[in-house]
């Protein structure tokens, strides 16, 4: 499931539901992501820029992915790439 992409954190900051001001500025959702995986999620965003958490949402009856997730950077430059 997470290939050679490192395990996101069990309670990092793309789960938490009150993540702190300076967190938020660095969390991003994203949506219309099919069927990827964790591994091609967490390689794709890496391309950006340092990643330091990440979640892929799965159904918890099938296990298949949702369609949809959260991507935590490490700085804001790395955001800015994404959204331009």
């Amino acid at each position: 499931m997470y290939g050679n992409a490192p395990q996101p954190l069990p309670y990092g900051p793309a789960k938490q539901k009150n993540p702190t001001d300076e967190v938020k500025k660095r969390k991003l959702f994203v949506g219309a992501i099919g069927g990827m995986t964790e591994h091609a999620f967490y390689s794709y965003f890496n391309n950006f820029g340092p990643v330091e958490d990440y979640l892929v949402f799965r159904d918890q009856h099938t296990g298949e992915p949702k369609g949809y997730g959260f991507i935590v950077f490490k700085d804001m430059e790395t955001v800015q790439k994404v959204v331009a």
